[in-house]
């Protein structure tokens, strides 16, 4: 039905089964996340691709990180976790819960370059980068950006796509440092 080469590229390299999957898990996470913090969701993002996990975001207290790996143990579907969940101050949880709920006004913004909103830039750069280049399928991939630190986990088509996403990473403005859990088909 898709014989277009473009219209195929547009969906993700996962099967549709293995996308539920992974939704039902994400939505089981934050469901137990709740139960530990109401912010819980909001201080840790959680990317699932293929039931590999990656976690990142800032929490204000050990205890909350155990807790959130501790929810993660107990799901026999996770195939594996990459933990990149930091602690910060109080101060500094609140700020980003309250950044959050005024996320657009952040991104507007971008002139007072905070470390919240200098994420904010780099995500956004790096998804217009990644749908702008020919042979990068973007949908294939989730990344974060935490303290100007880029994490991204996902599927390559082939190696040389890994190492392309690998590159516009590495050279966009303000990244600092790049953690990847891309396997290749």
């Amino acid at each position: 039905m898709f014989a277009h080469k473009g219209v195929k590229s547009a969906f993700e390299d996962r099967s549709l089964k293995q996308q539920v999957e992974d939704t039902k898990i994400h939505a089981n996470l934050l469901q137990e996340y709740l139960r530990v913090d109401s912010g819980l969701p909001v201080d840790v993002n959680t990317d699932v691709w293929e039931g590999r996990v990656l976690l990142t975001g800032l929490v204000d207290s050990e205890k909350k990180r155990d807790a959130v790996l501790s929810i993660l143990r107990g799901d026999s579907r996770i195939k594996a976790v990459y933990d990149h969940i930091l602690l910060g101050s109080p101060a500094e949880v609140e700020r980003n819960r309250a950044a959050a709920k005024t996320k657009p006004a952040v991104e507007r913004d971008i002139v007072k370059l905070s470390r919240i909103a200098s994420d904010a830039w780099i995500e956004a750069k790096l998804k217009g980068q990644f749908l702008a280049t020919q042979g990068v399928n973007s949908v294939n991939y989730r990344w974060q950006a935490v303290r100007n630190k880029v994490y991204i986990i996902g599927r390559a088509r082939t190696e040389s796509e890994k190492k392309l996403v690998l590159q516009i990473i590495r050279g966009t403005k303000g990244v600092i440092h790049l953690e990847e859990y891309i396997q290749v088909n």
